[in-house]
């Protein structure tokens, strides 16, 4: 059943739609081990003011804290706008885990889905709304993300990340995408049929592992343009424990590692001379040089671009030199180490406080 737009935003949770009414929005909730966080996730969803019908997807991934307690009682307390799955059995570390969420994603009905993870939040009531009327009025942009804080869950202090650019430009491109993804999940929203188009694509030749958030940012940008809406909509937790900010190294190692096999089954992919593919995966590099000097024969499958990487940094030049030396990979690892304190004491000494790399162990 179509809908008419209310005349202005209300909350989501005070309008009445017939049954039977189709979401113009889905919002999709991935959740696991979240009791600390969950209630502020949906209370962002549920404060949001719409002109039209919003669907509430809440997954939870078999959680053994109190996640899937909390979600249960915002699904009985607002039973026409959340929808909750309750998987039986983590699906996160099985390599079939796309499989194991069909069921969930199934659920989905918008013709826009909005994201947000159970450990993040969002702050402004009309994000949904913005983003929907961005993406009526764009019908060539595929998505459409915001601004957001980044809250340090050790300190409690919450960090606006600089906005990238004006309203409405087109942000980033698919070389720019490829050289620094500065799409934050939490604020994305995209059109449904798409994102399908671009799952089917991704499924018959990039490997499973690499299905992640970035290669679907990538291939909406391969059929779309990318739009920007320069506000602060959200706020991202970096927390110890998360996949792309965990202390636990090996965790760090493979989030960077697929990062960067991804950029290449994609530049592989798109068929673009040698030149402008060195010159982009050089940008992507130079932001992990330390964890690659400390795992060098992990990263053996960049060694033709890092023989061919230009600089004039001189602490770009001492990585070179060192990863492509005839020391061990114990020397090399070594010497690893001591490149990352010189290389955090250098982005500290010029005020960087982004904390890109992994604390070495």
């Amino acid at each position: 059943m179509t809908f008419t737009h209310l005349a202005e935003p209300i909350p989501i949770t005070e309008q009445n739609w017939p049954e039977g009414t189709i979401p113009l929005v889905t919002t999709r909730t991935m959740t696991f081990m979240h009791e600390n966080y969950i209630r502020e996730c949906i209370e962002g969803i549920l404060m949001q003011k719409t002109t039209f019908p919003v669907q509430v997807l809440i997954h939870d991934d078999a959680s053994t804290d109190r996640s899937a307690e909390i979600v249960r009682e915002y699904e009985q307390k607002y039973p026409g706008v959340i929808t909750a799955f309750y998987q039986t059995e983590n699906s996160y570390s099985k390599p079939d885990k796309h499989e194991r969420r069909k069921d969930f994603f199934d659920l989905i009905q918008g013709k826009y889905i909005a994201l947000c993870e159970g450990d993040d939040y969002w702050t402004d009531p009309l994000k949904l709304q913005k983003q929907v009327e961005f993406l009526e009025a764009n019908p060539d942009y595929g998505l459409v993300h915001t601004g957001r804080s980044v809250l340090n869950n050790e300190t409690g202090k919450i960090y606006p990340r600089p906005l990238s650019a004006p309203n409405g430009v087109e942000f980033p491109t698919f070389t720019e995408l490829l050289m620094q993804n500065r799409i934050a999940t939490l604020t994305v929203m995209l059109r449904s049929s798409l994102i399908a188009k671009v799952r089917d694509d991704l499924d018959s030749w990039l490997e499973p592992q690499l299905r992640r958030d970035y290669s679907t940012w990538l291939g909406v940008a391969r059929y779309a343009k990318i739009g920007y809406i320069a506000e602060y909509t959200a706020v991202y937790r970096r927390q110890i424990g998360s996949v792309s900010n965990s202390s636990d190294h090996l965790s760090n190692l493979e989030f960077r590692k697929q990062s960067l096999m991804i950029r290449i089954n994609f530049i592989d992919r798109s068929g673009m001379g040698r030149d402008k593919a060195h010159n982009i995966m050089n940008m992507a590099i130079r932001r992990n040089l330390p964890i690659m000097l400390l795992y060098r024969s992990e990263f053996a499958f960049l060694e033709s671009y890092i023989e061919s990487l230009h600089t004039s940094n001189p602490m770009d030049l001492i990585f070179r030199r060192l990863y492509l030396s005839n020391l061990s990979d114990k020397a090399v690892h070594f010497s690893g180490r001591l490149f990352f304190y010189l290389y955090s004491f250098a982005n500290h000494f010029r005020g960087r406080k982004r904390g890109v790399y992994v604390r070495p162990f």
